[in-house]
């Protein structure tokens, strides 16, 4: 179901959907509020800041608010993504994608979706296959698999870790077509640099008369995988 789309100049998308889910599997909880990330973060190493700025660009990787509560994370640097990992939701916080259209034109259409935890990440602090079986939702690429010819970056965007449960309405409809108009992009102007990641909200909360300092949200599985509201 979307909430709203918004469209703003012609490399730069504003999306917010929600996930609408019933199923059994899926756990309530709540949280409070949480801002959102800002500013810059440089990587430790050499190998790390090219990989950054390979998929970051001159932005930079998002550098959290630490007056928030965002529990443990983990920065993974990948030739194909860089992202942050949170081991309290077992979502990326954020997935930056430097996109040149030499990395995946022409399309290797060669999709195993092997689907597997991430090696870089210890058990208990990520999402397993088995957290999503029975839950009705997809597992939502967020650097997509369609993104890259080269076949080792194509099998690690099945990491786990690179992934956010979404409605299949979402992930195979809406969110399919963002992807092929971000490759769009990619053809007429690269490089072109991509953020994306799940988040917590509810109108509510923007209004002093009906919030409550809580947003309600679903996990799913025994690692209780965080489910975003809104993409």
């Amino acid at each position: 179901m979307l909430a709203a789309a918004m469209w703003l100049k012609r490399t730069t998308l504003v999306i917010s959907l929600l996930i609408v889910t019933g199923c059994a599997r899926v756990q309530v909880d709540v949280r409070p509020p949480v801002l959102r990330a800002r500013h810059l973060e440089a990587a430790p190493t050499l190998a790390q800041q090219q990989f950054t700025k390979k998929n970051c660009g001159d932005y930079g990787a998002p550098l959290k608010d630490r007056t928030q509560n965002f529990g443990p994370t983990t920065i993974i640097y990948r030739e194909g993504y860089v992202l942050e990992h949170s081991a309290t939701d077992k979502i990326p916080l954020w997935v930056c994608e430097g996109f040149d259209r030499e990395q995946w034109d022409p399309p290797n259409s060669n999709r195993k979706d092997v689907f597997q935890p991430d090696p870089n990440l210890a058990k208990g602090q990520r999402a397993e296959l088995a957290d999503y079986k029975g839950s009705k939702l997809d597992r939502g690429h967020q650097a997509p698999a369609g993104d890259f010819k080269d076949q080792e970056l194509k099998d690690e965007s099945f990491y786990l870790s690179n992934m956010a449960p979404q409605s299949p309405p979402l992930n195979q409809q809406f969110w399919r077509l963002l992807e092929n108009q971000v490759r769009n992009w990619a053809r007429d102007d690269s490089p072109i640099y991509v953020f994306t990641g799940g988040f917590f909200y509810d109108p509510k909360e923007d209004n002093p008369a009906t919030a409550t300092g809580q947003i309600q949200y679903r996990r799913i599985g025994a690692d209780h995988v965080a489910v975003p509201t809104h993409f």
